[in-house]
Parts: structure tokens; sequence; C-alpha cells
């Protein structure tokens, strides 16, 4: 281990002593006196004569050095020794003996000699004490939701652990990678702050304590270090990023004249110098990379860029701009113009195929004699049709001479959709572009998005946000938002809240507000779970069983899976939130129980999409359910969860469907998504799929005859099943409950029947203050009328209605019945 720190050899001691004598606030001063003392001696010199020309003179000349000692003094100081800090760490790692002090940065010198006495190795829990007064470190833990003061005051009372300097050793040495890892010069205070929260014991259990993860923290310094990065630029006019910024002299001349191109365009590259090149581009350097690639080759050089909208293709295109005023793209590609065509509006109004035609053949002419453009066509697929009637248009046959040829550089854009319906029709115009298809950023990416622009969002409303609630908005927008791609639904997300904090006059945004929000738009629960909720999940068997009667181990199951669920045990899993096969002959419950699970867990039997899977029989089932653009018709099944994510998905008769439709369901029981016809993802991770079937009804009747326990009944019904191919192993496998649903006996009918008739009365009585009652022997009639062996309950609803809804209906119309009467149901009144 490397045991060397001399910190009185540090370059930066020597500023941060000076820094003790002079602190930055006289030095402040006196550029501000000296300054002020310029001005008012320019302004005599002018008014009186040359006399005080030599004064302002004097004060110019010291305001210079006062500036530039005010700089240099905090990054002047620096080690200028042969090796770098990587090469550094490298000899470390081979054993040689490197004092680490010499890559201390003003900051980093100045806590560490603040932490105790120069030629004394300092205490970690001295050091950082210290680093929680820097104001850096300040809006890291404010980030946290932290107080630095008080975390300051709680690891103060902690009792410390003797570490005899090894601590310290260590410390510095996970800095100096920390600082090799964010590309930094020397070890500053950040990376000093990371390295502290892994080796002080006490810190990482104070941040464990406050349920702040370590990859959490790392990113919250990080994002510190990336704004300190960007004010420091900012203030350093003279660097390449800077000097970009302006528009160069002569670049209206550098290439061709476009006046209608101009008219009906947008400089994207112009967009972005004015924004400036500080601007950071997340996750999507093999995109840029790719279109650098297919527009620096000879021959036919243009891109299909394929997303759906929202995923970030216009910030492609912002990347691609950006490399290229920086001059770090390839060479013939670096300092063209990104050009972005509205032709929409440049067509709009022409009323004939040849206006159209002649128009976009100027406009392309335009773009290929300036020789330094790079078109952009957003929406590609709107402008590519079978006729010219009813506003259909089709400029394939003007513009495909055009993108063949090797002088025209295109990027266009489009939609999963609209590239398979039409583009991908047209063979000539498709041959000549390279596909780059456009995913969705991944979670960390978006949560680095949301964190550069938040401070936009934070001004403009006047809020704050700590990185739990940043965090939620990533989380519950991935979770709960399934019809709208990342990153647009996290950032239409963090408006909203941003809107509604501002509109409540909230300062800070917590991770309630984000949770409400978010429950409103989706009507499922979200957040921590409230008392009522608790209740309802540890009774949901018990509401359940409001609705169901007997069935008791296809209630337990599904509550079980219901509670984990929603406690967040199952939240790092992508498949549906439970997947059950109920198995069972014709009305004993099977579809009742989905409705009432829907009820209770959704909130409404609206919350259930039913499919008759015998209806999914035919060869082109899967179509009918994915959709195609063969037909033009979206997909039955992926339209209904896109829709509605949240829900029930009840498929009866799972065995009459076609076996193409049971490995599609397959996919989904298994990863949690399929992809539509149209090659968009379509995710049932929040959808609960209880599939039935009627398959071995007879088995299971003869296995109850034979006074089968539960366990032997269930084993011996699946190999049953398998034995009759109805099933594939690994379909029946995938499913998190396989589970039997005996007949029912006469006992649970009569339940089942005193259940219709109290909630027939419960309705009754609030719509027309009407009381029904029926005595045993109504019950055993309805009994024998509407249950069977074959058919179990199915009847009892319909027998109800017909015996008892009937009847009442009439007497209320003839004023047998009126408001306060109690309707009594007899069983000689019971005939059908």
């Amino acid at each position: 281990m490397n045991n060397i720190f001399n910190l009185s050899e540090a370059p930066a001691l020597s500023a941060v002593l000076i820094r003790k004598i002079w602190p930055r606030s006289i030095h402040s001063m006196a550029i501000w006196i000296v300054g002020g003392a310029g001005i008012f001696f320019l302004i005599l010199a002018v008014i009186i004569g040359e006399i005080f020309v030599s004064f302002f003179a004097w004060s110019l000349a010291t305001f210079g050095v006062l500036l530039f000692f005010y700089g240099f003094i905090q990054h002047g100081f620096s080690y200028s020794g042969r090796i770098k800090l990587n090469e550094a760490i490298m000899r470390i790692k081979k054993g040689e003996d490197i004092n680490l002090a010499l890559f201390f940065d003003f900051y980093a010198t100045r806590a560490v000699l603040n932490s105790g006495p120069l030629r004394n190795i300092p205490s970690i829990y001295s050091l950082t004490d210290q680093l929680l007064k820097e104001k850096r470190m300040k809006w890291v833990c404010m980030r946290l939701g932290l107080d630095a003061n008080q975390v300051r005051k709680d690891l103060s009372a902690m009792p410390f652990v003797s570490d005899a300097g090894d601590l310290f050793f260590r410390t510095i040495k996970l800095a100096a990678h920390h600082a090799e890892h964010r590309n930094h010069k020397f070890i500053g205070i950040l990376d000093l702050f990371s390295a502290l929260a892994v080796e002080n014991p006490n810190f990482k259990k104070y941040l464990f304590e406050h349920g702040i993860e370590p990859k959490d923290f790392d990113l919250i310094v990080h994002w510190q270090d990336h704004v300190q990065h960007i004010v420091d630029h900012r203030r350093r006019f003279w660097l390449r990023e800077n000097l970009f910024r302006g528009e160069p002299i002569g670049k209206g001349w550098s290439g061709g004249f476009t006046p209608l191109l101009d008219a009906y365009s947008t400089d994207i590259t112009q967009a972005v110098q004015t924004r400036g090149l500080n601007t950071r581009i997340i996750g999507r350097k093999k995109e840029i990379e790719t279109i650098e690639q297919v527009l620096a080759k000879a021959g036919q050089n243009n891109v299909l860029l394929v997303g759906e909208a929202g995923v970030g293709r216009e910030t492609i295109l912002y990347g691609f701009a950006k490399r290229m005023l920086e001059g770090k793209s390839i060479e013939q590609l670096n300092r063209q113009k990104l050009i972005q065509l509205d032709l929409s509006s440049a067509i709009a109004g022409l009323k004939t195929i040849g206006e159209i035609d002649g128009r976009v053949k100027q406009l392309f002419s335009e773009a290929i004699h300036a020789s330094n453009i790079i078109l952009i066509i957003q929406n590609f697929h709107h402008f590519f049709g079978q006729s010219f009637a009813d506003g259909v248009i089709d400029i394939s046959r003007a513009i495909v001479p055009f993108i063949k040829s090797s002088h025209m550089q295109l990027i266009a854009i489009t939609t999963h959709e609209g590239y398979h319906e039409k583009i991908e029709k047209l063979g000539e115009l498709k041959d000549a572009f390279h596909v780059l298809e456009v995913q969705e950023p991944d979670i960390m990416s978006v949560r680095q998005i949301l964190m550069d622009s938040i401070m936009q969002f934070e001004y403009k409303y006047k809020i704050f946000f700590p990185y739990a609630s940043i965090k939620a908005i990533v989380d519950f927008s991935d979770r709960y938002i399934q019809n709208v791609p990342f990153p647009e639904k996290a950032v239409d997300l963090l408006e909203e809240v941003s809107v509604l904090a501002s509109r409540n006059k909230k300062n800070i945004v917590t991770v309630d507000d984000v949770a409400a929000i978010v429950s409103s738009r989706t009507q499922v629960p979200v957040g921590s779970v409230q008392e009522e909720e608790k209740e309802k999940l540890l009774h949901l068997e018990d509401l359940i069983h409001q609705r169901i009667i007997d069935q008791e181990e296809a209630v337990s199951a599904i509550a079980n899976a219901m509670r984990r669920a929603r406690a967040g045990i199952s939240n790092t899993s992508k498949r549906p939130i439970g997947s059950f096969l109920f198995l069972g002959p014709t009305g004993v419950g099977k579809t009742e129980t989905a409705k009432a699970l829907a009820h209770v867990y959704f909130g409404s039997d609206t919350r259930m999409v039913r499919f008759d899977m015998s209806e999914y029989n035919a060869p082109d089932s899967e179509q009918r359910l994915i959709g195609s653009p063969a037909t033009r018709e979206e997909g039955t099944l992926t339209t209904a969860v896109r829709e509605n994510p949240f829900c029930l998905l009840l498929l009866d008769e799972l065995e009459k469907a076609n076996s193409k439709v049971l490995n599609l369901f397959l996919q989904v029981l298994d990863e949690g998504h399929l992809t539509d016809g149209w090659g968009r993802k379509v995710v049932f991770t929040h959808t609960i799929i209880i599939a039935t079937s009627n398959a071995g009804a007879e088995y299971i009747r003869e296995a109850i005859k034979q006074s089968k326990n539960r366990e032997e009944l269930s084993k011996g019904l699946i190999e049953y099943l398998l034995a009759q191919a109805l099933f594939k192993p690994e379909f029946l496998n995938r499913f998190d409950g396989t589970i039997v649903f005996k007949p029912l006996e006469r006992e649970h009918v009569v339940q089942i029947i005193k259940m219709l008739i109290n909630n027939l009365s419960t309705q009754l009585y609030h719509e027309k203050g009407i009381k029904i009652l029926a005595d045993d022997n109504a019950i055993n009639k309805l009994l024998e009328l509407g249950f069977s062996q074959n058919f179990g309950g199915r009847e009892l609803r319909r027998i109800v209605q017909e015996n008892v809804e009937d009847e009442i209906a009439k007497k209320i119309l003839s004023s047998e019945l009126k408001h306060g009467d109690t309707f009594v149901l007899k069983s000689e009144n019971l005939s059908r």
C-alpha cells in the first residue's frame, strides 16, 4: 500500500497559505476598488486633461495584475511534474510509493490542511467535517435531502474508530481513482467526498441509515462535478468550445445560394451554436457515430432514423451537430450545416402533382448545389401514398433521383408504423437509406437527462427537486406510464409535477407529490402504502370472498401475489404482477373470481379486459392479436393493453386458442412484453393475467369422487393435460400458479344465491327504498332451478333475474311496491 503523504510538497499549498493571509473577500474588494478608481481616473483624464492619464494607466495595470492573481491563486499552482495522475495510479498499483498530495487541487489541499497539523496525517473524521463546510458538499447534501450542518452534528456525536492513518491512505487512493474516472487532472474535494462515503465507517453508516445507496451518492457527486465543470468552462472565454459559440465570419458565403430552402427550413447547427456546446448528449454515442459513418461514405449516404416520437431522435441530431461544430466529427463532415426542412409548409397550397414535384425538386437541387448542407426531414412517411386523392401525397418519384446521388446527404425521420406501412413497401426508396433504429434510453440515462434539465424547471417554477423526487419521476414513469416512451414521459411528468407544485406554492417537491400525480393519471395506487390500502391488502382474501364462495386456494394464491407486488418485492421483475391458470368445470366461479380481483385491486370491474380465446383458433389469430401492417389493423390485444396497462387480462377457454397464440403468451408470461406488428413494444408488467380452461373437467370430478387431496388433484390434472397434449410443459411452467377449481357443492350454491339476493336487495334499497326477503323454501327452489352438476352455478344469475328481478319490476310499475315496502320472495311464486 502507498503510505506516503506529505502535504508540504503539494503545489497548491502556497496558494492556500496566500489565501489565509489575503482572503478572497479582501482580494475581490481590492479589484472593485482599483477598477472603480481606474474608471474615475479615465473620466478625469477625458474631462480635465492628460495629468490623470498616468493614474489611469497605473490603475489599469494594477487591476490586471489583481485579476490575474485572483484566478492564478486558485488554478495556477499545480503539479508540473513529468507524470500525470493516471500514470501515478499505475505506479502505485505496481508497488511504487508516490506522494498523492502532489496531485491535490487548491480546495482539496485546503480541506486537508484545515483537518489537522501540516506534518501530521489527518483524521478522516476531521476531513469529512471540513468537506461538509464546502458549498459544493452542501449542494450534494441538499440534493440528497440532507442538511450538511445537521450531518456534521450527527457525525460528531458518533464514536470514532482509531485507524492509525490506514483509513486516510485508503481514502486518498480511492479519491485518486475517482478523479481518474471523472477525467480530472487533479484530485478534488468531490473525489475525496466520494471516497469518504466508502472509507469513513461513520459516514457510510449514516448514509445507509438514511436510505442513500452508494450508486445514488456517486451520481449526485458526479452531477455536482458536471455543474461545476460547466460553470468553469463558461468563465474561460478563450476555450475552444466557447470560441465556437459565435458564428464564423463569412459563414453565409461558405455555401451556395439557397433562397427557397432558407424560407422553409431551420438551421440546427446554428441553434446548437447559440445554445452553447456545453450541453451533454447522453447515451447516444453509438447512433451518432453510425450517422457519421453513413454520411461520410461514397455513393448513397442517407440515413433513416426509425423510432417512436419521444425517444430522442432529435437529440441525436443535436449531438451530431455539436460534434460537427466542435470539429470532432469525420473530417469531411466538420462545419457542415444541418438543415431541417419543413416539407409540409413548403408544399402547402400546391394543387397538382406537377407543382408539388417541382417544388420538391427545387428544394433538393438547392441543397445539393450548396455543397455543405445535410438535409433533415421529419415525419418522412407522411409524403408517400398511393394516390393524390383525398390529400394523399407521394413525392417518391421526385426525390429518388436526388437521394440516389452521391452529392445528396439526407437524414429522414419516421416511426416504426410509418416505416413498415409506407417506406418499406417502396423498395427503391428504402434501398437508398441506411435504416437506424432509435431505441428508448435506459433508466440511468434518463435520470441524467432529467438532472441536466432540472435546474431550468427549478428556476422557472421557483421550486426545488431533491434527488429522491427526480429518481421517483423516472422510476414511476417507467413503471406506470406505458403508452409514451422514454425520455418524453419522464420529462412530461417533470413538467406536470413542477406546474402543480408551483400552483400549490410548494418549495420542495417530494416523492409523495410525484406519486399523487401518477396515481391520478393512472388510477392505480402509487408510492407509499397508506393505512386504508394496507388494511385492504392484508384482508384481501376477505374482500374477494365477499363475491366468491369457497375456492380458498385460488383466492389465497392471488392475494399473496398482490401483496408481493404492492410491497415492492416483485418490482425488479419485468414479468406481469401475477399470472394464473384457473382449471375447473363450467360455472364454478373462475370468471367471477377474476372480476372480483379486478374490482378489489384496481377499483372497478371495468379494469378487466376479457378475451374469448375460442375466437382465436384460426392460423391468422396471432396477427389479429398483435396487428399487421399488411391489413392495416391494430392488434386487439396490444391495443387493449397499451391503452389500459393496469388491468386484469382474462383469457377465457385458453385451450381453444391456436398454438401460435399460445407461443405468443409464452413470451408475455416469461418476459412481460411483446412487440406488435409495427415493431412497438407493449409492456405487461402491471397486468394481472388469468387464463381459464375447462379442460380436464371430467378428470376433476372423478378425482373429487375418489377423495383426492388438493395436491394430488393438481399434480394429476397437470399430468393429464400434458398427456392429452393440450398444453406444453414450458407453457404451464410460466404461470405463477396453476389453480384447480373444484365443482360446487349444494351448500356453496345456497350461499351464492343468498349473496345474489342480498346484493339485489342492497341495490334496490338505495335506489327505491325497497327491501327483499327470501325464505329457505324460496332459496331451495332457486337452487333446483339454477344448479346442475354439468353447468355448476352458471345459470343462477339468469334464474334470479327472471324469477326475482322481473317480478319486482312488474310490481313497482303497477304500484304494488312502493318506497319503504318489503318484497317477500316465496317458493310458490317461482316456476321457471
